[in-house]
């Protein structure tokens, strides 16, 4: 005897067949008994741990634990949803090879009919590439906040987005009174809309701006600064915003101290950032600074690099030199910035995709000085 369900239930039995579907191809699906004991994974979160689905099954969470988060992390995870209440947070988990990765997790109580939880069920999404950056922006800005001169970031309103620790020393405004605020009206009210607007035509073109100006502390006092202006653009190229460094006059008889103490402080976040960082003379042929990420990235030396400025271009895919050669010839010909990616083939035959961006920088007459780039 067969029993024929309500259509109602069968819309609902479609709807739910439908949701666990969209589910499974987004996120990655644990479901728990009330003691914590995994009774189902979905193929996601087998991929992502490593582990097998037979791995886990009659397992706890505790098989990918990463060792992070403190015990009273896991004991309020644990008092919310054994209250019948949903736990939202990020986890940072191991897999089975030793990596590990970072989720956005929901945990939602299954409750019977006397209101207590009877199972689990755990939805989570890699966040691990957000995290990598989100830590690597907070390491950069901790390098910046290390330096001994003011560090401004601003959109292109001019609204001021970081303010780095020697800011407020030089500025006299905590980092509090000034995000959000205009740049203008913060350090130089006197400046013009006419040298706003040379300089943001210098800077959309891809340039570097600097300049002397009488800039303006939170008591009122004012004093001469050497400003630096330079464009940050996105991934695809875009213009987004500007950085600028600012220089008391005054303290040009330290200059050159403060120049050495820069370089160490530029050459300690070069080598700390995963991408390689690189500095070219005007026309290609030397190479004036290369990060140790080349040697990882390339698994080619800098010293041979160095020593054969254009060896790197040995690595280049073939396929995709002509293309890259091109472009690199426009941007020479053109004075213009380049945004690129390409393939090369390391020594141990591992093929990688690399991103560049690169831009010039330019002497008082307007002439190439350098080409400074992230690859």
């Amino acid at each position: 005897m067969s029993i024929e369900l309500p259509l109602s239930e069968q819309l609902s039995l479609q709807e739910l067949s439908s949701i666990k579907y969209a589910l499974d191809q987004s996120a990655m699906i644990v479901i728990t008994n009330e003691k914590g004991v995994i009774t189902y994974v979905n193929e996601k979160f087998c991929a992502r741990s490593q582990y097998s689905r037979n791995e886990l099954i009659g397992k706890t969470h505790k098989i990918v634990n990463s060792g992070f988060h403190p015990s009273e992390f896991f004991a309020n995870l644990w008092s919310t949803i054994t209250q019948g209440q949903i736990w939202r947070g990020e986890i940072k988990n191991k897999a089975k090879d030793g990596s590990y990765y970072w989720t956005d997790s929901t945990i939602v109580p299954f409750l019977d009919q006397e209101n207590k939880p009877w199972q689990y069920l755990a939805i989570r999404y890699d966040i691990t590439e957000a995290k990598e950056k989100q830590e690597q922006l907070a390491f950069q800005a901790k390098l910046l906040d290390e330096v001994e001169q003011a560090v401004i970031v601003t959109d292109l309103e001019g609204k001021i987005i970081y303010w780095n620790n020697y800011a407020q020393v030089l500025y006299g405004w905590s980092i509090s009174d000034v995000i959000g605020k205009s740049i203008i009206e913060i350090t130089i009210p006197s400046m013009t809309k006419e040298q706003i607007a040379e300089i943001m035509s210098f800077l959309a073109q891809g340039n570097s701006w600097s300049g002397e100006f009488e800039v303006q502390k939170k008591n009122g006092d004012s004093f001469p600064a050497w400003i630096i202006d330079s464009p940050i653009h996105d991934a695809q190229g875009k213009f987004i915003g500007i950085i600028g460094l600012s220089i008391e006059i005054s303290q040009k008889q330290f200059l050159y101290k403060a120049l050495k103490n820069s370089e160490q402080n530029f050459r300690q976040l070069a080598e700390n950032i995963p991408e390689v960082f690189f500095i070219q003379n005007s026309d290609h042929s030397k190479i004036i600074y290369i990060s140790s990420a080349y040697e990882k990235i390339w698994g080619r030396s800098c010293k041979s690099l160095y020593n054969e400025p254009d060896s790197w271009i040995e690595s280049v895919y073939p396929e995709d030199l002509p293309w890259l050669l091109d472009n690199f010839k426009n941007q020479l010909d053109n004075k213009i910035p380049f945004t690129g990616e390409y393939r090369i083939i390391r020594p141990d035959g591992e093929l990688r995709w690399i991103f560049v961006r690169s831009f010039f920088i330019f002497d008082k007459t307007g002439n190439i000085e350098r080409t400074v780039g992230i690859a």
